[in-house]
């Protein structure tokens, strides 16, 4: 690999994102790299780092280690199939008081003005139901903080019952473009 180096000074958004990630993950070893291939700088785990120049180690502790793990959590709305909340979903958001208290400023820090005029559009459609927030660790590579965010929408697929998917920010707001 040719000589690799940052070729920027970081950022205050982007150590405020990184941060997050590293809160995020729990009990890992994770470094800051500089990545060679995207030219951002990302956490990782140490054994992901790969070539990339390894600028900082970085520890994070669980406060209690010894807690039984919450293994699934459905969701259910009227007249829908349920659907199960993947593993990698840390935190649930679904009526509009909690997405108004926490979602919607807690993504203010993170995403550029145009993704949040989405995200106001995804809280006010009435086929989205419920917010969900990825924890970083379970996708330690993800550097796009829409990647994090996950809605509950009615699924309303040929052949099948509605039912409730989740799907993720990206791909919703690709939807409502296409």
């Amino acid at each position: 690999m040719p000589d690799c180096t940052p070729e920027h000074p970081i950022t205050a958004g982007e150590l405020r994102r990184l941060a997050e990630t590293a809160d995020g993950a729990r009990s890992r070893d994770l470094v800051l790299i500089w990545d060679c291939d995207t030219k951002s700088y990302a956490i990782v785990a140490s054994e992901l780092a790969g070539a990339n120049p390894k600028l900082l180690d970085i520890k994070t502790t669980e406060r209690v280690p010894t807690r039984t793990r919450v293994k699934d959590v459905q969701v259910h709305v009227d007249g829908l199939e349920p659907n199960t909340l993947t593993p990698e979903y840390d935190a649930l958001f679904w009526s509009e008081s909690s997405v108004e208290k926490f979602v919607i400023p807690y993504y203010s820090r993170m995403l550029e003005q145009a993704d949040m005029i989405e995200l106001w559009k995804a809280h006010l459609d009435e086929k989205v139901y419920a917010f969900g927030h990825v924890w970083p660790s379970r996708n330690i590579a993800v550097r796009d903080p829409r990647q994090n965010l996950g809605l509950a929408v009615r699924d309303e697929s040929p052949g099948v019952a509605p039912k409730v998917k989740w799907t993720t920010f990206t791909d919703w707001i690709a939807g409502r473009r296409r």
